[in-house]
């Protein structure tokens, strides 16, 4: 197993393993009430902390109604059990073992109200077009800060970025475990649609698609569109198949290129921000703006149904 799957191992494990795994131990065995008030806070609002940070388009959103049943099954079993238990000072070390717990719980609990907090867009926002037609849209780094948001939140233009992939009805985002291999992504290959009527102002091709590190090419094969007072970038599209120019101005709806694996990326999706001009290049420090879509605002770990006819492509499909 290469490195990278061995990663998407480690990551399952945690976001879903350990949840699971600790409110286990709440549902089936019999404990004092110190120790399972202990681990069923450190199992819910770790579950819930996994259920916005988790990389649910590699190991299915499916697991992630695992982690809800084991959560609410969590709950319902031990305030059963504390109805009927004792509060008794349960010994030195299960109150050290639970003071740790309830601390990493309040740990898990900042993250939890600061994911939540960041659902919701900021007041300036920019509404464009869904870039795809047809399918299920996974957004796997999306939200207004972390957890929601990953390397993005780094960069001052990116701070509101979405990267949007596709998932087939397993609820993930591969046909094969191989983490490794760009066409074997659901999304490789999907037309892309321009968001909104503007200018050109940038365009790149010619970038080859890997999954890898970038630090020259970030963006890859790239797309930078002046509409509505904001640039709009469009990132990562597939090798050869960019469709306008710099200076060209384009249609909300135009088919602009596919999605493809170019620039610094772990594998194909469209990464798309919107930010203030003018335009500035690749590593903008210009204000990043709040995106919505047809009015929704898309953050990380929601999913986006368009059951549209599919949108254009230069190929006849996806590669296998």
């Amino acid at each position: 197993m290469n490195s990278t799957n061995l990663e998407l191992l480690g990551w399952f494990l945690l976001a879903v393993g350990l949840p699971v795994g600790v409110l286990s131990l709440v549902i089936f065995r019999q404990m004092g009430n110190w120790l399972t008030l202990a681990l069923l806070c450190f199992g819910w609002l770790g579950g819930l902390y996994s259920l916005f940070a988790g990389a649910w388009t590699f190991y299915s959103y499916w697991s992630a109604l695992l982690i809800l049943v084991f959560m609410i099954w969590g709950v319902a079993a031990a305030m059963r059990r504390l109805r009927q238990g004792s509060w008794a000072h349960p010994g030195w070390v299960v109150s050290i073992i639970s003071g740790l717990l309830l601390g990493l719980s309040g740990w898990f609990l900042y993250y939890d109200v600061l994911a939540i907090k960041n659902t919701r867009p900021p007041e300036r926002t920019v509404d464009l077009a869904f870039p795809f037609s047809g399918g299920t849209y996974a957004i796997s780094q999306g939200g207004s800060g972390p957890p929601l948001q990953g390397a993005h939140f780094a960069t001052p233009s990116q701070v509101y970025a979405v990267d949007i992939t596709m998932i087939s009805a397993a609820g993930v985002s591969r046909r094969t475990l191989d983490a490794t291999t760009p066409e074997s992504c659901v999304i490789w290959g999907q037309g892309v649609s321009s968001p909104s009527d503007g200018r050109v102002v940038w365009s790149r091709d010619g970038i080859v698609d890997r999954i890898g590190r970038d630090p020259v090419t970030p963006a890859g094969n790239v797309l930078a569109i002046e509409c509505q007072g904001v640039i709009v970038y469009l990132a990562h599209f597939r090798h050869g198949t960019v469709q306008v120019n710099e200076g060209d101005t384009v249609s909300a709806g135009q088919f602009l290129g596919e999605v493809g694996a170019s620039g610094n990326t772990g594998g194909p999706h469209l990464h798309i921000h919107a930010e203030e001009p003018p335009f500035a290049g690749e590593f903008s420090k210009n204000n990043g703006v709040a995106m919505t879509f047809g009015g929704r605002y898309l953050w990380k770990p929601r999913v986006y149904f368009d059951q549209v006819a599919e949108a254009p492509s230069l190929s006849p499909g996806p590669v296998l």
